[in-house]
């Protein structure tokens, strides 16, 4: 009895796992993974617990990544990562980060953001951090990033 409970188990952790895997694959020419250096000057990093309002829910963790004062002094970007809107938190290893278009914010302009913004509904974002990406373990086996998917979002105060 408790063998089928056990196979049960495993096939239903096969499927679960088989979909995901499948959902990431088959959208690989749609995602867009940035490199983020979170500790360039004018980015600033917070982190919240929420419950988003559902009914007797536990707190997730929301992660924004704010960065202002580009070319205009009004001009701001958000980055962020909220489970809640099912953002998927997975880890790459390098050859599988090379499968995915990978650009560095530290060539984007603000105009590139906005562009980037504005394509959101297109393209699947994301984020790694440029310091775990370039930890002096990343050529050694075994070795993985940590990437968030985001919400790009772009800006001016007034």
């Amino acid at each position: 009895m408790k063998f089928k409970y056990y196979l049960l188990a495993l096939f239903s952790l096969f499927i679960q796992f088989s979909a995901y895997s499948l959902s990431l694959s088959t959208s690989l020419k749609d995602t867009i993974v940035i490199v983020v250096n979170r500790k360039d000057l004018n980015t600033e990093t917070s982190f919240r617990k929420r419950t988003f309002g559902v009914e007797n829910a536990l707190p997730k963790t929301e992660m924004r990544i704010y960065r202002d004062k580009f070319s205009n002094p009004n001009y701001y970007l958000a980055l962020v990562h909220t489970p809640f809107y099912n953002h998927i938190t997975i880890y790459f290893s390098l050859l599988e980060l090379g499968k995915y278009k990978v650009i560095w914010d530290k060539n984007l302009s603000y105009q590139d953001w906005a562009n980037l913004s504005s394509e959101g509904d297109k393209n699947i974002y994301l984020m790694v951090f440029e310091d775990e990406l370039m930890h002096r373990d990343r050529f050694c086996h075994g070795f993985q990033v940590k990437a968030y998917q985001v919400a790009i979002h772009t800006g001016a105060q007034e």
